[in-house]
């Protein structure tokens, strides 16, 4: 028995010292051994996040020893944990897809794919619409858009540099701010932004336009029983500068359709045929006004006598037909008459019935006033009145009274110094643009423009005398007492007239310069605005009009394109030795030199600020000379 344990205890000692020899080539390897073993990723989830947002990779081998992530050859991931079967981990890298794989004792794992989603877009502070789009100042407006934020706090709406202030917010939501424009605003263009914390919104055009009062009617003239086919005239105010969509008038329940001109404190219509004693009214952008009684004469007829009814329009036009509707014409033909005894030539009557006559009217001296028939055997008809009709209407914007530093220190020009102020006390019209080549034909057809026939280009070539007249002229065909008496080359300005007339200096440079305190009326480049010499090339000819920006009161080409009569006789000393700061209007004495103010086309741009002017003789023309024409309200 102890020799049978004596020969086990050596078997034992000789496999002890078999199994730690060198030969270790033929022992077997279990697969799972974790030292020996390569690492087998089995999954990544989630398989797609953004940069920087821990994914979790299972598998087994990875061991307990923390090894690397690789998402390329080179490049790693940011390990978070590891453990043999768990790794966490993030990667800080551009939106794609790429191949993750484990390396632990320089062995590798296999590959799987993980995509890095592109980043979130964060949400903007953007504005959709303003509605309306354009507002009176206390008028309410609505916002709309995104990102506003649910309430206000510290958030704000800006009109340009102007912020709402907390009384003027009706309501704050994310996606609609509703707020009143706020009081104390000139009206004009506005960019419109929304601003959240550091962060503002896109910007939105908003106009704020002058705020809309209840038309108001003080007059009609002529004045007590008025007969049908009468030219009657509402004096009164805030009827709008132009008979918009929604403006009309009313006489009793019926509408009135045959307006011959309506302006803000001015409009004139006809009697309508079949029309009675009663109320009429104006209703200007929806807003009625107070109603005034019309008293309209009841017309009996009781003999044969012609009768004209209705003209196929009352604004007659040069060289144009009318259909004159009536009874009791007679079947020969008679003579017809316009105002100022002007005889319609029977060459130019192109039918004549009893009931309808056809004419075609002549190519010059028209003037409004009435027409009438006197039949074969001699009896005269009713008086129509007409006016004459301008066919490219001349857009007057309103300029408000106030008071400007007139002049420029720094000129080299004597007769632009010294700075002075200049009170202006009335409100007054003036022309959109300088009068064009088309308005100026339709009142006088000679002319000697250049380039010829462009309708839009401004009439030019035109001497003092010239444009004095077409002022009188359109005041007659509109119906307004002329401004001027012309004797000869020399003009007298008859001051308490109602029509159309040119600017004084003064009331020149205050509508260029629009309210601003620098020497050119208006922010930004001249290129933008006018033209000179620096930016008109090599054209030897005016540029169409409003090609250009308006100022900010809405007028264009008040820098360059043409330079501009207007009514102050030159003299270089004026500024200095006038005390007048009320609407001055010049030297009193006449002098043939007139001033000339604007620049033109072929000026420096230096010569064409707000406070540039120049002289010429009343008689004489020039291609780069035009003018622009104004009318007291």
């Amino acid at each position: 028995m102890k020799k049978l344990k004596k020969y086990l205890l050596l078997f034992a000692m000789i496999s002890f010292a078999i199994s730690c020899g060198d030969d270790n080539n033929n022992t077997p390897v279990d697969p799972d051994d974790p030292v020996v073993a390569d690492p087998v990723i089995t999954s990544i989830t989630p398989t797609e996040v953004f940069a920087k947002e821990i994914f979790t990779i299972s598998g087994k081998n990875f061991t307990k020893t923390k090894g690397k992530v690789f998402f390329s050859a080179t490049k790693e991931a940011e390990v978070v944990t590891w453990s043999d079967t768990l790794i966490t981990a993030k990667l800080d890298t551009e939106p794609g897809k790429y191949p993750i794989f484990v390396k632990v004792n320089e062995k590798e794992s296999n590959k799987m794919p993980i995509t890095i989603k592109e980043p979130p877009v964060e949400e903007k502070v953007q504005i959709f619409s303003i509605t309306p789009n354009q507002a009176s100042v206390g008028d309410t407006i609505i916002i709309s858009g995104k990102t506003f934020g649910e309430e206000r706090n510290l958030n704000d709406v800006h009109f340009g540099e102007n912020i709402a202030a907390s009384s003027d917010y009706v309501s704050w939501a994310d996606d609609m701010i509703v707020c009143i424009v706020p009081i104390g605003l000139e009206t004009g263009k506005y960019d419109v932004f929304v601003s959240k914390e550091n962060e503002i919104s896109n910007k939105v055009s908003f106009t704020i336009i002058e705020k809309q009062l209840n038309p108001v009617i003080t007059e009609l003239l002529p004045k007590g029983e008025l007969e049908v086919g009468t030219q009657v005239t509402i004096i009164g105010n805030d009827f709008g500068t132009e008979q918009a969509q929604n403006s009309y008038l009313m006489l009793n329940d019926t509408k009135i359709t045959n307006v011959v001109s309506w302006v803000n404190d001015m409009i004139k219509f006809i009697i309508p045929e079949n029309s009675i004693t009663g109320k009429l009214y104006v209703v200007a952008k929806d807003a009625k006004s107070n109603a005034v009684d019309i008293i309209i004469k009841e017309e009996v007829v009781t003999n044969d006598d012609p009768i004209i009814e209705s003209l196929s329009t009352y604004e007659l036009s040069p060289n144009s037909g009318i259909e004159i509707k009536g009874k009791n014409f007679g079947e020969n033909i008679g003579k017809i008459y316009l105002a100022n005894k002007l005889q319609i030539t029977n060459e130019n009557i192109q039918k004549w019935r009893p009931e309808s006559i056809r004419i075609l009217l002549p190519p010059s001296g028209l003037k409004a006033g009435q027409l009438y028939i006197v039949t074969a055997d001699g009896k005269e008809s009713n008086k129509v009145d007409y006016s004459i009709k301008i066919y490219d209407k001349i857009k007057m914007v309103l300029i408000k009274a106030g008071s400007f530093t007139m002049g420029d220190n720094s000129s080299e020009e004597p007769s632009e110094k010294p700075e002075h102020k200049v009170n202006i006390t009335k409100d007054y019209y003036v022309s959109e643009t300088e009068i064009t080549q088309r308005q100026y034909k339709d009142c006088i057809p000679q002319n000697a423009f250049v380039p010829k026939n462009v309708d839009n280009s401004p009439a030019n070539n035109i001497t003092f005398i010239d444009a004095c007249r077409f002022c009188n002229l359109l005041s007659e065909a509109t119906n307004l007492e002329v401004c001027y008496k012309i004797t000869e080359n020399k003009v007298e300005w008859i001051k308490n007239a109602n029509g159309y007339r040119l600017l004084t200096e003064a009331e020149w440079e205050y509508a260029a310069r629009a309210g601003k305190d620098n020497k050119w009326g208006f922010d930004g480049n001249f290129k933008d605005y006018g033209w000179s010499r620096e930016n008109a090339g090599a054209s030897s000819q005016p540029f169409i009009v409003k090609q250009k920006k308006p100022n900010a009161w809405g007028l264009y080409d008040m820098n360059g394109n043409v330079a501009e009569w207007v009514w102050d006789a030159y003299s270089w000393e004026y500024y200095g030795q006038s005390d007048n700061a009320n609407d001055p209007k010049g030297p009193s004495e006449w002098s043939n030199y007139r001033i000339i103010r604007g620049g033109s086309f072929e000026a420096d741009t230096e010569k064409c600020k707000a406070t540039s002017k120049n002289s010429l003789n009343t008689t004489q023309r020039s291609y780069t000379l035009g003018f622009r024409i104004a009318r007291t309200r």
